[in-house]
């Protein structure tokens, strides 16, 4: 094993109910409302989806100007502190073995805003929203990571906690780690296909030893 591709929200950056608290703050300042269940339900749908429904308009400037007003709305929120405990720590050690990557769909600039530099610097691949055409589920982003750094998929795995991260795994024939750190339990993330789920990511260096 010489790469290790990570998912980010909600994997690396313990910041799910960052998210929510946003988009119930972006509902209220377009003056609408909804219950728990809507908002369970709206996550799992893609962002421009959400914000569609949220201000209520296909409309594609004002869903433009809405994704940033999010999108500010996270950051300031996000920056009180969002890194899961075992992060750094696993993150400097991995860093002294293997090549580390990040996929995520997820804007370059929530990232490095939210991400502490001297982490994001460890990674030398950082693929974001803007360079990704066919979003997770499909493979081409994890392919696109192992393109440029030159290494072929039975060299690399990819670590996620979404269904999705586990499907583009396994789609990409890397090796497909299931952390459920964020909706989904360790069964769900099994049932997948996940080839190996851990309780955290302090249990990941261990996992890389052996392949």
């Amino acid at each position: 094993m010489k790469l290790a591709i990570f998912d980010y929200n909600g994997l690396l950056v313990n910041d799910l109910p960052v998210h929510e608290q946003a988009y119930v703050e972006l509902a209220k300042r377009h003056g609408k409302s909804f219950s728990l269940d809507d908002l369970k339900q709206l996550m799992h749908t893609p962002t421009r989806k959400k914000v569609e429904w949220i201000i209520g308009s296909p409309d594609e400037e004002k869903i433009a100007a809405a994704l940033k007003e999010k999108q500010d709305i996270y950051i300031n929120l996000a920056k009180k502190g969002v890194l899961f405990p075992d992060t750094r720590t696993v993150i400097e050690s991995l860093s002294q073995k293997y090549k580390l990557a990040i996929v995520s769909n997820s804007t370059r600039y929530q990232i490095v805003e939210v991400f502490p530099k001297e982490l994001l610097e460890h990674f030398s691949v950082v693929m974001t929203y803007e360079d990704i055409t066919k979003p997770k589920p499909a493979p081409d982003s994890i392919l696109d990571v192992l393109t440029k750094l030159s290494l072929p998929n039975t060299e690399a795995c990819y670590v996620g906690d979404e269904l999705s991260d586990i499907k583009a795994g396994k789609a990409a024939q890397v090796l497909a780690i299931g952390v459920p750190s964020g909706y989904h339990s360790a069964e769900k993330l099994k049932a997948a296909g996940a080839d190996v789920v851990i309780g955290s990511l302090s249990e990941l260096e261990a996992v890389l030893e052996k392949h």
